[in-house]
């Protein structure tokens, strides 16, 4: 699942083109009935009042609009760090900006990911390379109330190292 919309009573879903279940939802049709089971776990928590920074890799950025949505419904100060093999690979972009302060693309080859507001950057490398830089934050990274990873599992991994020396931020990798 990757955002809900009450007024429209749309589910928005994305499937990755990994077995039965996904190959089979190629076949579906526009108004075709689904049913879903779920939800499955802990419903995610949303911050108030806080500092928040989102990262997600590739996959994972789908979610963090929705996230910066509800974050920012919310009243929290959002930075979001979004990578990408590459600017075509880039989806939601207006959304993931709409609902934070500040967005660091991050992209690994090809053409820079085009920014639209002053306070956004985009950075050749992974999202792990970008704490190495000197980057202007819309806040003290260091300071964040609330971290919060999408992506996968070896980025995941590396955030958690790369934090592992900020105990605060790092319990949430």
């Amino acid at each position: 699942g990757a955002w809900v919309d009450r007024t429209s009573e749309t589910l928005g879903l994305i499937a990755l083109d990994i077995g039965t279940s996904s190959h089979l939802s190629k076949k579906l049709k526009p108004r075709e009935r689904v049913f879903l089971m779920g939800p499955m776990g802990t419903p995610t928590h949303i911050p108030h009042h806080q500092k928040v920074l989102l990262i997600g890799g590739g996959l994972g950025n789908a979610v963090l609009f929705s996230l910066a949505q509800a974050m920012h419904a919310e009243h929290c100060q959002i930075i979001i760090v979004a990578g990408y093999k590459s600017k075509d690979h880039v989806f939601y972009a207006e959304k993931i900006e709409k609902f934070s302060h500040q967005v660091i693309w991050t992209y690994e080859e090809g053409d820079p990911i085009p920014t639209h507001r002053p306070q956004d950057l985009s950075i050749k490398g992974r999202v792990t390379d970008i704490w190495d830089q000197d980057l202007k934050f819309d806040f003290d990274w260091t300071q964040a109330d609330h971290l919060m990873t999408v992506g996968s599992e070896s980025m995941m991994r590396a955030l958690q190292e790369k934090f592992a020396s900020r105990k605060t931020l790092a319990q949430y990798c």
